[in-house]
């Protein structure tokens, strides 16, 4: 039963330190929080948190912007969620209604790779 035991507590101990360094290395050091709410014109007004209708988190890694997400405090519904590299847009940044359904996405894959491209020295 001892033996057991320290079998268990050993790999609960080697799971922690493989889930931690991938938190580490995987996941932003930074988060901030806004909260907004709709104005009469439809443009986004920062308020406090108990009257918010939106919300805004914004993920940093290094001090730079990688991710953001906007949803709904009104449901809970992810609403918006962008990816950013190097202070451009990046990757496929996916939009949602109120419902919760698919809207469309826009895909800023291909628009940095013909970006780096077009920067690179020509071969003669």
């Amino acid at each position: 039963m001892k033996h057991y035991f320290s079998i268990l507590v050993m790999s609960f101990f080697l799971c922690g330190i493989t889930s931690l360094t991938a938190q580490v290395t995987l996941h932003p050091t930074k988060s901030d929080t806004t909260y907004f709410k709709y104005t009469m014109n439809g443009k986004l007004k920062p308020v406090s948190r108990l009257k918010a209708e939106i919300r805004i988190v914004e993920f940093y890694k290094n001090n730079e912007l990688i991710e953001r997400q906007r949803s709904s405090m009104l449901t809970g519904q992810l609403l918006q969620h962008e990816f950013h590299k190097s202070g451009r847009p990046f990757g496929k940044w996916s939009y949602y209604n109120e419902a919760g359904e698919f809207v469309f996405q826009r895909d800023f894959t291909k628009l940095v790779s013909e970006n780096v491209q077009k920067m690179a020295p020509k071969k003669e």
